[in-house]
């Protein structure tokens, strides 16, 4: 699926992307740059003696929203369109 990062949501009514194309926009990143910060947190105070990281990382990617299933919806939208300018 494709996303761009972009200021708007909304293309122009005759640019072209795919139906299915996300938008990670400024408020967004701000919200995806805050949760990778308390990820890489919490990732650098797990015990580095424990077995079990590969799961606590699964883990911390799904606290913090991170997680592959989880990031398009929790941080993206639809990319929009513009209607087509009425011609006079």
């Amino acid at each position: 699926m494709p996303v761009v990062v972009a200021r708007v949501t909304e293309c122009e009514w005759d640019a072209s992307f795919p139906d299915d194309t996300r938008v990670l926009d400024a408020t967004r990143l701000e919200g995806v740059l805050d949760r990778l910060l308390s990820f890489v947190h919490d990732l650098v105070t797990m015990d580095p003696q424990d077995e079990s990281q590969a799961e606590r990382v699964r883990s911390l990617l799904a606290k913090h929203q991170l997680a592959q299933d989880q990031f398009l919806n929790a941080h993206t939208t639809r990319l929009g369109k513009k209607r087509r300018p009425k011609s006079g």
